[in-house]
C-alpha cells in the first residue's frame, strides 16, 4: 500500500556542496550519504519531506532531466509488488524492471499522464533512521 510521499529527488553537479548549502542556508540536516563516489545524499528539514541529491553526470537509478529541475517524486510503498500490479491494471506504463537499490530497497519508475516521473520505493531498512 502506498502510504506517503517519501522524498523528492534533485540532480546535483556536486551533491556534497549542494547538501552543505542546504544545511548552511536553510537549516536542513544531512541524514544519509551513500558510499558511492560521488555520494547520493539525503537531507531533511525538521519532520518534513526528505530531499535526495543525486549526481547529475551519473545515470543513477532513474530518469534524467535536461533542465535540471525536480527529477522525480518518490512515493513510499509497503508492498511494491502489489502496488505495481495495481498500476499495471490501471494501464500505467512502467519504465523498466524493478531496480534493486542500497540497503535492500527496491524501486520502479513510471510517469503520470503529463510525463512527470514518479518513483515508487519499498525499503527493507531505512538507512537514515
Amino acid at each position: 500500500m502506498i502510504t506517503k510521499i517519501e522524498h523528492v529527488g534533485f540532480m546535483a553537479k556536486d551533491t556534497v556542496s549542494l547538501s552543505d548549502w542546504y544545511v548552511k542556508n536553510l537549516g536542513f540536516e544531512k541524514i544519509y550519504s551513500s558510499s558511492s563516489e560521488p555520494p547520493i545524499v539525503f537531507i531533511k528539514k525538521g519532520d518534513g519531506m526528505i530531499v535526495e541529491l543525486f549526481p547529475w553526470e551519473k545515470d543513477f537509478s532513474g530518469p534524467k532531466s535536461d533542465d535540471k529541475k525536480v527529477a522525480h517524486l518518490c512515493l513510499y510503498s509497503t508492498d511494491l509488488d502489489r502496488d505495481l500490479e495495481y498500476l499495471k491494471k490501471n494501464e500505467v506504463e512502467i519504465s523498466g524492471e524493478i531496480k534493486k537499490m542500497f540497503g535492500g530497497s527496491r524501486a520502479v519508475f513510471f510517469r503520470d499522464e503529463e510525463g512527470n516521473w514518479l518513483h515508487l520505493v519499498e525499503r527493507k531498512e531505512i538507512p537514515w533512521e
